[in-house]
């Protein structure tokens, strides 16, 4: 019987999504590490995220996070990384679709121009900047988990 690395999966799946939105050009995977390159009209700027699994839980809870250093290779952007808001957000592995993917790339776009505005996200119920979260599925789970 095969099992899921659903880490794996989950990388593949946001590096497909991120590419159908910025272009196959400006998507990246190295290692834990996805990059790609937003555009907008004149400009352009490096957004990144880390994956990793989740200490504790099963394997199925993904860790989505900026706040880990990470070296995107200089043929790929060979300037430093722009300051973009930290985040860390955990969601479980079935909640990566499309949709999420397209609202994650408007999250971080949105922490990378630190406009003074409210970001919400239904996903993390009543948070309007998610710095640290657990989506409500992943939270009623780990709840679930505890009992």
């Amino acid at each position: 019987m095969m099992t899921i690395n659903y880490l794996t999966e989950a990388r593949n799946s946001i590096v497909r999504g991120l590419r159908d939105i910025h272009g196959p050009e400006n998507v990246r995977a190295f290692k834990g590490e996805i990059a790609w390159i937003e555009t907008k009209g004149p400009w352009l700027g490096l957004r990144w995220v880390y994956l990793c699994e989740v200490s504790g839980c099963a394997s199925d809870f993904i860790r989505l996070r900026n706040n880990i250093e990470t070296e995107t290779p200089k043929t790929f952007w060979p300037f430093r990384h722009p300051n973009i808001r930290s985040f860390e957000l955990t969601v479980l592995f079935s909640e990566i679709t499309q949709e999420f993917i397209s609202d994650f790339s408007s999250f971080v776009s949105f922490l990378s121009e630190e406009r003074d505005e409210v970001y919400t996200w239904d996903l993390f119920d009543d948070a309007s900047y998610p710095c640290y979260g657990f989506s409500e599925k992943a939270l009623a789970r780990q709840r679930e988990n505890r009992k």
